[in-house]
């Protein structure tokens, strides 16, 4: 079983659970502060549904970065990358939002469940 993203290399608990290589490709980066995850997961569905047309983004992998703030009250930074489908990335709309940016991505390692 393959994807366009992936191969699978190993599979475990009956099919559950794989060990993948993801091949070497471009994701779309939303980097912003916020206070919560899920406030921040909504500004990226907001931010990608503006410039990609879909607000279905949940069907893209996703990998988010979270680096904590200092205090207990104060904003973190967070980094959420999708693999977007080349052809629904347009760098023309990237270019228009400070938050949003493309990422291209060597070959590495996933569990995929």
């Amino acid at each position: 079983m393959c994807s366009s993203l992936y191969d699978v290399l190993e599979s475990y608990e009956s099919g559950k659970v794989k060990k993948g290589s993801v091949r070497v490709s471009k994701w779309m980066g939303y980097r912003n502060e916020s206070m919560t995850f899920d406030e921040i997961m909504e500004q990226v569905e907001v931010a990608f549904a503006e410039k990609f047309g879909s607000k279905d983004c949940n069907k893209y992998p996703t990998v988010v970065e979270i680096r904590p703030s200092g205090g207990p009250a104060c904003e973190s930074l967070f980094t959420v990358l999708r693999h977007v489908p080349d052809d629904q990335i347009d760098m023309k709309a990237c270019g228009k939002s400070p938050h949003i940016f493309q990422s291209e991505w060597p070959n590495f390692s996933v569990y995929i469940k």
